[in-house]
């Protein structure tokens, strides 16, 4: 590798500057090595450790004043071989390593030098991003008390510097901790929230999230940013922050549900229409609402159609499979002994009035005949069907009270058709499927008979 493509060694004389030693140094192949084996090494760069930080932040391509040499041949200059070699002094895990970057953390200079996050991504950034996390990890009262205000980063990261997304996200769930004394001061999030579509600030929220969660729900302008946001990572946020709530000790799930009602069509829409990458992001929004108590009940019947259609619509995109079928399970597991449920149950299961067909009808047409699931979409829509089968069975724990409601026994006649396919379902899966569910003898009263046992 050219980057690795040191000079020639030479050797540190008494009469250099600091800075000449330090370069030196940095120039030396085995100076990783030197600094576990000689403490004068590790004492000298402690020394001038300011120095150090100054080489590791050197621009990609930028030259010192006292380098009177480039490498035309090839694509790095000797800065740039010494700044990946002062990175892995200040970043390493040795002792010596570790007792420099505290000699940078106690200097106020070597702050000033990190106090600006850079609007680019390069590979200076990217080491400027390690020495933050770096040093927020082994002198954290100090890293704490020199962060840059949140407004600083945002406009970093409106700029797409992922490296600036990955320091603020970072500090940022570190604030929203509650076992912490001492945090960042970052109580503000619109700023971040607002941008949600531009640059890296959906990053930002996700290298944050689930710790900040309860504070964008707990602020209207900052969760209706969120919901409003159209971008594909701007969908990850959401989902995230539906997963944060999906937790027993969330409180905003009302406000959460309220805000997202408006905006599930849109997420349908995006789910139909979108991408391959919009539309898994998509489908795992719409998860997070499914499984999210007191929110699923935003879940708009036309995201439940498009998850179906996504079944069968691309067979071969398994990613996407797996969220859509977890939305439909959401709704098929939930005991229809309600009126609204049982309503919401029929019209997924049966789809009238739509060329395409109801569920049962789609998974009966794509699974009758085969003798084992041929892709990832076969396999999803086995568990599918079990689930409608046990969604449909009769509680034995209470004789009477059987989970289906009236309204689904008005559909004997649809089901009958279901009751013949069990057969085949029970040869496409390694589990038992219901006795009660058990192919009626020809002459017989089908689903009556079924259900009189």
């Amino acid at each position: 590798m050219d980057f690795l493509d040191y000079e020639e060694e030479t050797e540190i004389n008494e009469s250099d500057s600091p800075h000449q030693s330090i370069t030196k140094l940095l120039e030396n192949r085995e100076l990783l090595q030197e600094l576990r084996a000689t403490p004068s090494i590790a004492s000298f760069l402690e020394t001038h450790a300011a120095l150090v930080l100054k080489a590791a932040l050197t621009k990609d391509g930028e030259v010192d004043d006292d380098d009177d040499t480039v490498d035309q041949k090839h694509r790095y200059t000797p800065a740039d071989r010494r700044a990946y070699v002062a990175g892995e002094v200040l970043c390493g895990p040795d002792v010596a390593c570790v007792a420099i970057l505290k000699a940078c953390a106690g200097d106020d200079a070597c702050w000033a030098l990190l106090e600006d996050p850079s609007p680019v991504s390069t590979m200076r950034d990217a080491r400027w991003a390690r020495l933050w996390l770096r040093l927020f990890e082994v002198s954290r009262y100090d890293a704490i008390r020199h962060a840059p205000p949140l407004s600083k980063f945002a406009a970093a990261v409106s700029n797409n510097s992922t490296s600036a997304a990955d320091v603020a996200g970072a500090l940022l769930a570190d604030a929203c901790r509650t076992d912490r004394a001492v945090k960042v001061a970052w109580a503000d999030l619109r700023p971040i929230c607002a941008a949600l579509d531009v640059g890296a600030s959906a990053q930002l929220l996700l290298n944050a999230l689930p710790g900040c969660a309860s504070k964008i729900v707990d602020d209207q302008r900052c969760l209706a940013s969120v919901v409003r946001a159209k971008s594909t990572k701007a969908l990850l946020v959401m989902a995230e922050l539906l997963r944060a709530a999906a937790s027993d000790n969330f409180e905003g799930r009302p406000a959460l549900a309220k805000a997202l009602a408006p905006h599930s069509t849109r997420l349908a829409q995006q789910l139909r229409t979108g991408g391959r990458l919009e539309r898994v992001a998509a489908a795992r929004a719409l998860r997070g609402l499914a499984r999210c108590p007191d929110a699923n009940g935003a879940l708009c019947d036309a995201c439940l159609d498009a998850c179906a259609d996504s079944l069968f619509t691309h067979p071969h995109a398994d990613v996407l499979h797996v969220h859509c079928a977890d939305v439909l399970l959401a709704v098929i597991d939930r005991k229809p002994l309600h009126a609204h449920a049982a309503k919401r149950l029929e019209r997924l299961l049966f789809r009238d009035n739509s060329t395409e067909g109801g569920l049962l009808s789609r998974i009966r047409s794509t699974l009758t005949g085969l003798e084992r699931p041929k892709n990832s979409r076969d396999a999803h829509l086995v568990v599918l069907g079990e689930a409608v089968c046990a969604a449909l069975r009769e509680d034995e724990a209470k004789p009477g009270a059987g989970l289906v409601p009236d309204l689904l026994y008005a559909r004997r006649p649809d089901l009958d058709a279901w009751l013949h396919f069990v057969e085949d379902l029970a040869r496409l899966t390694a589990r038992k499927v219901a006795a009660d569910f058990a192919v009626p003898a020809a002459g017989s009263g089908g689903w009556d008979d079924v259900n009189a046992g």
